[in-house]
């Protein structure tokens, strides 16, 4: 039934926002750490050990491509990521419900038993509908768009070789030299790839909210919140 699956769409929705308010707390402590973001990502010479900052900078950045991978593109149909909730979104029934369900959410005619006045009330509150309607189209539109932005991110693919292949599996060829794994400097990946993508990520999850839980998160105030505590997390360390 379409009820059940918009229900799990919610739930879904509701567990992405929850998952990506993690990433991004551990995005507000790698902030202040992360050096020049231009530079390539974070990782020690071949065979080299990390310690002090460099360990912390390095695991801090490999658990935010981690969470950003399984939270954009994970295709598990049991998996609440942006991948999944969007497919669902090009749906015409599920369009329709969403924008239905939102437009008549809170309609609540009482006419005191006069018959004229419940047909201008019912007007009014026809009117009012069809202003959400539109609200949640251009909230559709505008998720559309920022997905197809985040789709297009060059990085991408990068992001998912590292997951793949680095982070949460470590592959390792024969090469010259003996067997290695992949060196990730290899890829072209700035560590602003990853801020870029996480900016990304942030309006593509208020928007899933808002349009399918009807929910107005103050995501700025609160990126602005964790932002501040990375800088205060640091700045006590060096007293």
């Amino acid at each position: 039934m379409i009820t059940q699956r918009i229900e799990k769409l919610q739930g879904h929705a509701d567990w992405l926002l929850s998952a990506f308010l993690g990433l991004r707390l551990n995005y507000g402590l790698l902030k202040p750490i992360l050096g020049d973001l231009e530079d390539g990502v974070p990782q020690p010479p071949p065979r080299a050990l990390y310690n002090g900052l460099a360990a912390i900078r390095t695991t801090l950045f490999r658990s935010c491509v981690l969470d950003l991978v399984r939270l954009a593109w994970d295709d598990d149909s049991r998996a609440p990521s942006a991948a999944n909730l969007m497919k669902a979104l090009q749906e015409p029934e599920v369009i329709q419900w969403v924008v239905e369900s939102q437009a008549t959410s809170h309609i609540e005619t009482h006419d005191g038993g006069d018959e004229r006045v419940g047909r201008h009330l019912a007007r009014i509150e026809e009117s009012n509908a069809e202003v959400r309607r539109r609200h949640v189209r251009q909230l559709l539109e505008a998720l559309n768009d920022a997905w197809s932005r985040l789709e297009a991110m060059p990085s991408k693919k990068h992001f998912i070789t590292m997951r793949d292949k680095h982070i949460a599996h470590l592959e390792v060829r024969l090469t010259a030299a003996g067997y290695e794994p992949l060196d990730i400097g290899t890829l072209g990946v700035r560590r602003r790839d990853l801020a870029a993508g996480i900016v990304a990520m942030e309006e593509i999850t208020r928007l899933l909210n808002a349009a399918l839980r009807d929910s107005d998160f103050l995501m700025g105030r609160t990126t602005q919140m964790f932002d501040s505590h990375g800088e205060r997390f640091w700045m006590a360390l060096q007293k």
